[in-house]
C-alpha cells in the first residue's frame, strides 16, 4: 500500500511539473512558430498570440523578443512607423528589467527602422551605440549583426570603403562563433550585394548560393527568395538573361506563396526589365503592368515612375507612340505624386514634432508644479513637527525654540529661492511654446503660398502653351516644382528655417537639371561657380525659378548646331554693396532681334521673378547667349 502511494505521488508530481513547463514555455513556442512562419499574416498572428501569452506569464524577455519579431513583419509590410513603435515599447521593457543584451539588440533594430524611414542620422547613432554596447558586453552575435547593418547602411549611401570594411569585420566573426542561421543568411546576402556593386561580382554567385543553401536547410522561404532575387540580379548584370529569369521566377513563386507584396512587386518589375533588355517588349509590358497594379494599390510612387518609364520605351519599340506618350505622362504624374507624398510626410513629421514638443513642455510644467507642491507639503509638515516639538520642549529648554525659529527661517528662504527658479523656468517654457506655435504657423503659411504659386504656374502654363503637347507641359511643370521643392528639402535638413545657403541650393538644382538633360539623352554640360551667401526662402525660390527657366531655354533652343553644348552659371556676392550678381551664358547660336521680342512662358516667369527681387537684368544674344542679373538680398 505504501509503495502504491509513493508511485501515485511520483506520477502526480511529474504531471504537475510537465503542465507547469508547458504553461511557462507556451509563449516561447508561439514565438518560435512566428519566427519559422513563411507566410506574413500567419507569422503576425503567432507573434501577437505569443505576446499576449508572455503578458499573462509576466515573461518580459519573451515580450521584448516578440516585439522585435513584430517589427520585422512591419518591415515586410512597409509599415515603418508601426515598427518603430513596437521597438520603442521593447526598449522601455528592456530598461525596466535591466537586460543589457536585450537593450543593445533593440537599439540595433531601432536603427534599422530609422534607416527605412530615411532618418539616416538617427539610424547611424543607433547602430554605433549598439555596436559599442555589444563589444562592452562581449556579445559577438549582436556585434556581427551590427557590422552587417552598418555595411548595408553605407552601401545604401554608396560609401564603398565603409561598406566593405564593415562586411569584412562581420565575415571575420563567422570563424569565431556559431551564428544564428538567419543572421548568417543575412550576412551572405549583404556580402553578395556589396560584392556585385563594388568588386565587379567576384564572389556574388558564391555568397548567394551559400545563402540559398542555409535557407533551404532552415526552411526560411522569405530569406531564400531574397537570395534568389540577388542571384537573378547578378545574372542580369552579367547579361546571362535566361538564368536571371529563372531565378527571378523562383523568387516570384515564393513571394506569391508568402504574400510579401512589396518584394513580389519588385521581382515582377525585375522580370519585366529583363524582357525589355532581351527585346520582348510585349511580354515586358505584360509583367510591368502587373507590377504597376501592385504599386498603385499600395501608393509606391517611386517604383511606379520607373515602371511606366520602361513601359513607355516598350511601347515606342512596338511603334505605339500614343501609348508611349500616355505612359510618359503617367511616369511624370507618379513623380509629382511622389513629391506630394514626401511633402505631406514632412508636414506630418513637423506637426507631430510640434505636438510632441508641446506635450513635453506641458509635462515639464506640470512636473515642476507637482514637485513644488510636494516640497511645500514636506516643508509644512516639517515646520509643523518642529513647532510641535518646540512647544513641548519650551518648558525644558528655551534654546530649542531659538533653533526652531532659525530652521524655519532657512526653509522659507529655500522655498522662496526655489519658487523664483520655478517662475523663471515656467517663463522659459512659455517662450519655447510660443516659438513652436509661430514655427508651425510659418510652415502652414509657406505650404499655402507654395500651393497658390503652383496653381498660378499651371494657369500661366495653360494660357501660354496651348499648342504644346501634354508631356512637354508636364515636364516643365515637374522641373519648376523640383526647383521649388529643393528649397524645402534644404530647410528641413537644417535648424535655421529662415535662410537658405544659396551655393548648396544651386548645386542641388544644377544636379537635378543635369539629370533632366541626361534623361532626354542630350549631351549638354552644366557648370557653376557660386559664392557662399544665405538668402531668404522667397528670394531663393525666385532665383531658382529664373535659373531653371534659363537653363531649360538654352537646352531647348540654343544648341541645334553646337557640337559641344555648354551652359555656365556664375553667382558672385559683393558684400560692400550687398549685391548678388548672376550670369548665365551658353555657347549656342544666340537669338535674332525678332526672336528676343517674343515672350513665352519662361520669359514671362523670368520677368515676374526679377521684378519680385527688385533686380535688373540684361540679355546679350548676338553670337552666344548671356543673361546678367543683379539684385540686393535682404539682410
Amino acid at each position: 500500500m505504501k509503495q502504491l502511494f509513493i508511485i501515485a505521488l511520483f506520477l502526480f508530481t511529474s504531471i504537475r511539473l510537465h503542465a507547469t513547463r508547458n504553461d511557462v514555455s507556451s509563449s516561447e513556442l508561439l514565438l518560435e512558430k512566428a519566427i519559422h512562419s513563411n507566410i506574413t499574416e500567419e507569422g503576425v498572428d503567432y507573434a501577437e498570440k505569443a505576446f499576449q501569452e508572455a503578458i499573462k506569464q509576466n515573461d518580459k524577455k519573451t515580450q521584448i523578443l516578440t516585439l522585435i519579431e513584430l517589427s520585422k513583419f512591419c518591415f515586410i509590410q512597409v509599415d515603418y512607423p508601426k515598427a518603430e513603435a513596437y521597438l520603442t515599447d521593447a526598449l522601455v521593457l528592456s530598461k525596466k528589467i535591466k537586460q543589457k543584451n536585450l537593450q543593445v539588440l533593440v537599439t540595433l533594430e531601432r536603427g534599422k527602422s530609422f534607416q527605412y524611414q530615411g532618418k539616416y542620422a538617427e539610424a547611424l547613432k543607433s547602430f554605433t551605440e549598439a555596436l559599442a554596447g555589444a563589444k562592452k558586453i562581449h556579445n559577438k552575435e549582436i556585434e556581427t549583426r551590427a557590422y552587417i547593418y552598418l555595411a548595408d547602411y553605407f552601401r545604401n549611401l554608396t560609401k564603398t570603403k565603409q561598406a566593405l570594411w564593415y562586411i569584412k569585420k562581420a565575415m571575420s566573426n563567422t570563424s569565431k562563433i556559431k551564428l544564428d542561421p538567419r543572421l548568417k543568411i543575412s550576412l551572405y546576402n549583404r556580402a553578395a550585394a556589396i560584392d556585385l556593386e563594388f568588386y565587379g561580382a567576384k564572389k556574388t554567385e558564391e555568397y548567394s548560393l551559400k545563402a540559398i543553401q542555409l535557407s533551404e536547410e532552415g526552411n526560411f522561404l522569405s530569406s531564400k527568395a531574397t537570395s534568389l532575387n540577388e542571384l537573378g540580379f547578378f545574372y542580369e548584370n552579367i547579361e546571362s538573361f535566361d538564368k536571371a529569369l529563372k531565378f527571378y521566377n523562383y523568387a516570384m513563386e515564393i513571394w506569391e506563396k508568402t504574400k510579401n507584396k512589396r518584394s513580389l512587386e519588385n521581382v515582377i518589375e525585375n522580370c519585366g526589365r529583363v524582357y525589355f533588355k532581351i527585346g520582348k517588349p510585349a511580354k515586358s509590358n505584360e509583367l510591368l503592368g502587373q507590377a504597376a497594379e501592385l504599386a498603385k494599390m499600395n501608393n509606391w510612387y517611386s517604383n511606379l515612375s520607373s515602371i511606366y518609364y520602361f513601359m513607355m520605351k516598350n511601347s515606342r519599340s512596338l511603334g505605339n507612340e500614343n501609348e508611349a506618350n500616355l505612359y510618359r505622362a503617367e511616369s511624370l504624374e507618379a513623380q509629382i505624386k511622389m513629391y506630394q507624398q514626401e511633402n505631406e510626410k514632412v508636414l506630418k513629421e513637423l506637426t507631430l514634432k510640434y505636438e510632441t514638443d508641446k506635450k513635453e513642455v506641458l509635462l515639464k510644467k506640470q512636473t515642476t508644479e507637482i514637485q513644488l507642491t510636494k516640497e511645500k507639503v514636506k516643508a509644512e509638515q516639517r515646520n509643523s513637527r518642529l513647532i510641535f516639538y518646540g512647544l513641548i520642549a519650551l518648558l525644558i529648554l528655551l534654546g530649542i525654540a531659538f533653533f526652531v525659529a532659525i530652521q524655519r527661517s532657512r526653509l522659507n528662504k529655500e522655498l522662496k529661492i526655489k519658487n523664483e527658479e520655478v517662475i523663471v523656468s515656467n517663463k522659459k517654457l512659455e517662450v519655447q511654446l510660443n516659438r513652436s506655435e509661430v514655427l508651425l504657423q510659418e510652415v502652414h503659411h509657406r505650404v499655402k503660398n507654395n500651393l497658390q504659386f503652383i496653381s498660378s504656374i499651371f494657369e500661366l502654363e495653360i494660357d501660354s502653351n496651348k499648342k504644346l503637347n501634354k508631356t512637354e507641359s508636364l515636364e516643365d511643370m515637374s522641373r519648376r516644382i523640383v526647383a521649388m521643392s529643393l528649397v524645402h528639402e534644404l530647410l528641413y535638413s537644417q535648424d535655421n528655417l529662415e535662410k537658405v545657403p544659396i551655393k548648396k541650393y544651386i548645386a542641388e538644382l544644377v544636379m537635378s537639371l543635369q539629370e533632366m538633360i541626361q534623361s532626354k539623352k542630350m549631351n549638354v554640360q552644366l557648370t557653376f561657380d557660386s559664392d557662399e551667401k544665405e538668402v531668404d526662402v522667397k528670394e531663393c525660390i525666385a532665383l531658382g525659378m529664373i535659373l531653371s527657366e534659363l537653363v531649360s531655354n538654352s537646352v531647348k533652343h540654343a544648341f541645334k548646331t553646337t557640337k559641344q553644348p555648354l551652359v555656365e552659371i556664375l553667382l558672385k556676392y559683393n558684400p560692400k554693396e550687398n549685391n548678388l550678381h548672376l550670369k548665365v551664358l551658353d555657347n549656342g547660336s544666340g537669338y535674332k532681334e525678332n526672336e528676343l521680342s517674343k515672350k513665352g512662358m519662361g520669359s514671362r516667369l523670368i520677368e515676374i521673378f526679377a521684378k519680385q527681387l527688385n533686380g535688373k537684368f540684361s540679355i546679350q544674344a548676338e553670337k552666344h547667349f548671356l543673361f546678367s542679373f543683379t539684385f540686393s538680398p535682404s539682410k
